[in-house]
C-alpha cells in the first residue's frame, strides 16, 4: 500500500482538500476548515461515511500509514453529519501497547505511562470488545483493598503492572485470545465497535427523530492524542465569544483539568472517586497559571478570523498543554432562539439591516421554541419511540390510558400524558385535563394532533414503536419493558419522541423582541393571518398573538362538555317530537352562551363558524351503564334505545352522515345553532350587528344545491329573530371546500357564497385516497423511500392538493370577483404552504394559535422570484 496523504475513503487531517461534511461529518468538515484558517490540528485522518457504512455492512476497515501507527496512542471519535444525532462515545489511547510504553514514558514519565495503559486495557476490553465492566471493577476494587490503597496512581509501579495482568487475563478467559497487541488491529476493532453502536436501536430512533434517513452512516476521525507532563498543565477548555442564551458578545466556557474531553485520566470506579473527578471552573475564574493570557488571545484572535472569513461563531474544544494547544472539536454555536430575535431586532435598530431582512433572517419553525418549552439540547435522554410531531413542545407526566384518570391525576395537582391508541371526541375533556398528548395511531391532521394544537399542549401521534396491551393495561416498547398507567413519560411534540422519565426542559420565553418581530411581519404581512379557535381560551390565546380574526370555530367539541351532551343525546335518540324539542331549546342558550364569550373577545374581529361536520355515530352512549341511563331518562325501554342507537351507526361515517348532510336530515339542529350564533352577535354588537355580521360556514359541501337549501333555512331563522326582537340581524355565508367535487363546482359555490375556505385536511385525504389517522403508521417509510419528500398532511402537496386550490382559484374568482378564499387546515401554520397561498391569490390562511406566528413570518416572506 502506497503511504499517501489520501488513501482510498481516508484524507489526511493536514490535507489542503475540502472536506465534505455529507461525506465525511460535521466535526471533520469544521476542523478541516479551521486547519486551513490556521488553527494547530494534531496528526490524524478523517474517515468517510463510506467506509463506516462499508464496515456496517461486513467490509473492511481502511488501512492506515505505519508512520501514523508506531507514532503515539490514537484517538477515534465520530463524525456524524449532523451533531444533533450524536454519535459514539470517543475511544482513547487506540494502538498502545507494551512494546509502545517505552516511547510514551518519555512524554508522561513511567508512573502515567503504566495507569494509561491499565486504562486503555480496561476501557478496550468494555468499549470495543462488549466485556462486562463489572469485571473490571470487581477485581479493581478487590486489589486495591488486597494493597490497602484507595487510589491506583498511589500503588506501586509492580502491582500496577500486576493489575494490568488481571485485567489482561479477562481477554483470554472470556474471549479466548491476548489483548490485541497489534495497532492496526485494535483500530479495526474499535472502527466495527463505533459501527455496531451507531447501528444500535436506540441511536437509530434518535436519529430518526432528528430526520436522519434509515441508511444514514457517520465518519470518523483518528488522531494522535497529546498527552500529559509532569511539567505543565494539561486538560480541555471549551470555549466560545458568544452567550447563546442572549445573543451578547463575552468571552465564556469551561476549563477540565487532566481531562482528554471524554473521560478525565485516572478515572477508575474506587472508595475515592469523588476525589477524582475533574474540576471544571468557568474561564472568568481561570488563572493565568492554568490558560495563560497568551493563549487566550491567540485563541480569540483565530475567533476573529474565522467569523471574518465565515461568518459562524464556534464553540472550540483545545487541549492544552503548558503554553501550547491544539484544536480537537468545533461546533457552530447553536444560538436560542430568543438569542437570534434579539440579535435580529438590534441589526434592525442600528441600521445594519432591514425589517425585510430580520424577517428573512428568523426562521419560522424556531419560534416553537419561544412559545413552547423544549427538552434542552444536551440532556441524558432515553428514547423508546419515534412517532410524528403533531403538536410543539415537550412536556413530562405519568401515564394516562383513559380521559378520567387523567381528569383524576389534573385534579390532584398532577402533570398527565393521556395514552391512548387514537382519540375521539369524547377524550376531549381528558386532553384539556392533561399537559400532553400520544397516540399510537394518527397522523398530522389526526383528531388528537388537530385537537393538541389548539390546545397549545405537545402530542406525539403514530408511536408505531409502542403498542397497548390491554390485558395488563401498560404501553409496552420494543424491549419489551411494560410501562403502567402513573410511570413518567416524556413527550416531544417538537420532532416526534418518546422518552422514558423526566427530561429537563428549556422554558420558552416571550421576550419584547419577539413581539417587535411580530409586529413588523404583521406590518410586513401580505396575506391575513387568522386563527382556528374553539374556544373562549383558544380564542383569547390567538387574540394575544394579534390574528385578523377567528377562520375557523368548530361547535362539535361545544356538544361534549357534560352538561350539553346529554341534551344533544336525547335529541338524536328521542322519537318523540316535543322532547327533541325540549332538547333542542336546552341546546340553544349553551351555546349561545359559548358563542358570546367568543365573539366579546373578538369583538371588530371576523368569527367564522361551522356549523356542526361530526357525524350523529359520535354523539351516542358508548356504554351499558350509559345506554341505561338515558333510557330512564327517555321512558323508553333498554332494547328499544339500544336498537335505535345501533340503527343510526354508519359503516363509514366519516364519509356519511355528516356536514351539510347532517344539516339537511336533522335541519332542526342547525337552525338551533344558526339562531344561538345569530343571538350571540346581537347580543354583542347591538344595533352595529349589521357591520359586524358573523360569518357562517357550511362544511363538506360537494353540491351547490346543498348550499341553496341551507341558505334559505337560515335566511328563514334570520326573518324568526328579526320577528321576535327589534333590529336587523345579518350574516356572511361561506362553504369549507374539502372535497374534490367541491373544488370543480368552486365557480357555482361561489355565486352563493361570501368566501370559500379550503379545509386541506380533509381535502388532502380525499385526494390521496388516504386517512389522516393511519398514515402515521407508514408515513416515515414513505418519506425514507422518496416517495413523499414530505408528509401531506403537515406540508401542503404543491402539485396535487395545490393544483386543485389553484384551480378552485380561478374558477371561483371568474364567478365572482369579490369572493374571499383561504384556507383553514393546519397547512396555514406551515410558511411553505402559505408561500404557495399567496402566489395562487388566497386573501387568508387560518391555522391554531400557537402556529399564528409562524403563519405570520410566512404571510411577511416575498415570493420567491
Amino acid at each position: 500500500m502506497s503511504e499517501t496523504e489520501n488513501i482510498e475513503d481516508i484524507i489526511s487531517v493536514s490535507s489542503k482538500c475540502t472536506v465534505d461534511r455529507e461525506l465525511y461529518g460535521h466535526r471533520s468538515s469544521a476542523i478541516s476548515a479551521l486547519s486551513q484558517l490556521g488553527f494547530p490540528i494534531a496528526e490524524g485522518y478523517f474517515i468517510s461515511s463510506e467506509s463506516i457504512r462499508r464496515i456496517i455492512q461486513g467490509g473492511p476497515p481502511p488501512k492506515f500509514p505505519r508512520k501514523l501507527l508506531d507514532g503515539l496512542p490514537l484517538c477515534l471519535r465520530s463524525s456524524p453529519q449532523n451533531r444533533e444525532w450524536r454519535g459514539p462515545e470517543s475511544l482513547l489511547y487506540l494502538g498502545l501497547n507494551k512494546s509502545k510504553l517505552g516511547l510514551v514514558k518519555k512524554i508522561t514519565g513511567e508512573r502515567l505511562s503504566k495507569i494509561l495503559y491499565l486504562e486503555h486495557v480496561k476501557n478496550f476490553g468494555v468499549k470495543v470488545m462488549d466485556l462486562d465492566p463489572d469485571l473490571f471493577d470487581e477485581a479493581l476494587d478487590l486489589f486495591m483493598s488486597k494493597q490497602n490503597e484507595k487510589i491506583v496512581k498511589d500503588l506501586p509501579l509492580n502491582m500496577i503492572d500486576a493489575l494490568t495482568d488481571e485485567f489482561e487475563e479477562f481477554y483470554r478467559s472470556h474471549l479466548g485470545f491476548d489483548f490485541p497487541e497489534d495497532e492496526q488491529h485494535q483500530i479495526n476493532y474499535a472502527l466495527k465497535a463505533l459501527a455496531k453502536k451507531w447501528e444500535n436501536p436506540s441511536s437509530k430512533i434518535l436519529r430518526l427523530s432528528l430526520g436522519a434517513e434509515t441508511n444514514t452512516s457517520t465518519g470518523a476521525i483518528l488522531q494522535k492524542m497529546i498527552l500529559p507532563n509532569d511539567e505543565s498543565q494539561f486538560g480541555l477548555l471549551e470555549i466560545q465569544s458568544i452567550d447563546s442564551s442572549t445573543g451578547e458578545q463575552h468571552t465564556r466556557g469551561n476549563f477540565l483539568h487532566n481531562s482528554f474531553g471524554e473521560k478525565s485520566l485516572l478515572e477508575f470506579k474506587s472508595n475515592s472517586f469523588l476525589e477524582l473527578l475533574p474540576k471544571k471552573p468557568r474561564i472568568s475564574d481561570i488563572e493565568n497559571s492554568i490558560v495563560s493570557k497568551i493563549t487566550l488571545k491567540k485563541i480569540d484572535l483565530l475567533d476573529r478570523k474565522v467569523f471574518q472569513e465565515l461568518g459562524i461563531n464556534f464553540n472550540f474544544s483545545f487541549l492544552i498543554k503548558g503554553q501550547n494547544y491544539f484544536l480537537i472539536d468545533a461546533k457552530e454555536v447553536e444560538l436560542h432562539a430568543s438569542a437570534l430575535l434579539r440579535l435580529n431586532v438590534e441589526g434592525v435598530s442600528k441600521g445594519a439591516i432591514s425589517k425585510e431582512t430580520a424577517i428573512l433572517r428568523t426562521d419560522p419553525e424556531m419560534l416553537l421554541d419561544t412559545i413552547h418549552p423544549q427538552i434542552q439540547k444536551d440532556a441524558d435522554i432515553e428514547v423508546i419511540g419515534l412517532g410524528l410531531p403533531a403538536s410543539p413542545g415537550a412536556v413530562s407526566g405519568l401515564i394516562a390510558f383513559k380521559a378520567e384518570e387523567a381528569i383524576n391525576m389534573s385534579s390532584k395537582g398532577l402533570m398527565a400524558i393521556l395514552v391512548r391508541s387514537e382519540t375521539s371526541s369524547e377524550d376531549i375533556r381528558g386532553m384539556h385535563a392533561s399537559a400532553g398528548v400520544l397516540t399510537l395511531r394518527g397522523g398530522m391532521s389526526s383528531h388528537a394532533a388537530v385537537v393538541a394544537r389548539g390546545l397549545g399542549k405537545p402530542c406525539v401521534v403514530g408511536v408505531s414503536d409502542l403498542r397497548m396491551d390491554n390485558n395488563s393495561k401498560s404501553l409496552i416498547t420494543r424491549d419489551n419493558e411494560n410501562l403502567k398507567s402513573g410511570d413518567l413519560i416524556t413527550i416531544d411534540g417538537s420532532n416526534g419522541r418518546v422518552l422514558i422519565g423526566q427530561a429537563q426542559m428549556v422554558q420558552p420565553d416571550l421576550s419584547t423582541y419577539f413581539y417587535q418581530i411580530m409586529g413588523w411581519a404583521n406590518e410586513l404581512g401580505t396575506i391575513s393571518v387568522k386563527a382556528n379557535a374553539d374556544t373562549p381560551e383558544e380564542a383569547m390565546q390567538a387574540k394575544e398573538f394579534k390574528v385578523d380574526g377567528i377562520g375557523l370555530c368548530r361547535t362539535e367539541h361545544m356538544f361534549f362538555e357534560k352538561n350539553t351532551l346529554q341534551f344533544m343525546q336525547k335529541m338524536i335518540l328521542t322519537s318523540d317530537e316535543i322532547q327533541k324539542q325540549r332538547s333542542i331549546e336546552s341546546l340553544l342558550p349553551l351555546q349561545q352562551a359559548q358563542f358570546e364569550e367568543i365573539l366579546k373577545i373578538m369583538v371588530g374581529f371576523p368569527v367564522t363558524i361551522r356549523l356542526l361536520d361530526l357525524p350523529i355515530h359520535e354523539f351516542l352512549p358508548n356504554s351499558l351503564i350509559e345506554l341505561e341511563s338515558l333510557a330512564d331518562e327517555l321512558g323508553i325501554t333498554f332494547s328499544k334505545l339500544s336498537e335505535r342507537s345501533k340503527h343510526l351507526a354508519e359503516i363509514n361515517p366519516m364519509l356519511g352522515k355528516r356536514g351539510v348532510r347532517l344539516g339537511i336530515l336533522l335541519p332542526e339542529l342547525y337552525k338551533m345553532q344558526v339562531k344561538a350564533i345569530l343571538e350571540a352577535s346581537r347580543s354583542v354588537y347591538g344595533a352595529d350587528q349589521i357591520n359586524f355580521p358573523p360569518e357562517i360556514m357550511l362544511p363538506m359541501v360537494s353540491s351547490a344545491k346543498e348550499v341553496y337549501l341551507l341558505k334559505n333555512m337560515i335566511d328563514q331563522v334570520v326573518k324568526e329573530v328579526c320577528q321576535h326582537k327589534v333590529g336587523e340581524v345579518t350574516y356572511k355565508l361561506g362553504v369549507m371546500v374539502e372535497t374534490p367535487r367541491a373544488v370543480l363546482k368552486a365557480a357555482e359555490l361561489a355565486k352563493v357564497s361570501s368566501f370559500l375556505s379550503f379545509g386541506t385536511n380533509d381535502l388532502t385525504q380525499m385526494t390521496y385516497g388516504l386517512s389522516r389517522d393511519d398514515s402515521g403508521t407508514f408515513m416515515r417509510d414513505y418519506i425514507a423511500h422518496n416517495i413523499f419528500s414530505e408528509d401531506p398532511f403537515r406540508s401542503l402537496d404543491i402539485t396535487g392538493v395545490g393544483e386543485l386550490l389553484r384551480i378552485a382559484s380561478e374558477r371561483s374568482r371568474a364567478s365572482n370577483p369579490n369572493i374571499r378564499l383561504g384556507i383553514c387546515g393546519e397547512h396555514g401554520g406551515d410558511p411553505n404552504s402559505i408561500e404557495f397561498c399567496k402566489e395562487i391569490g388566497l386573501d387568508f390562511v387560518s391555522c391554531s394559535p400557537y402556529r399564528v406566528p409562524m403563519a405570520r413570518l410566512g404571510a411577511a416572506r416575498p415570493i420567491p422570484c
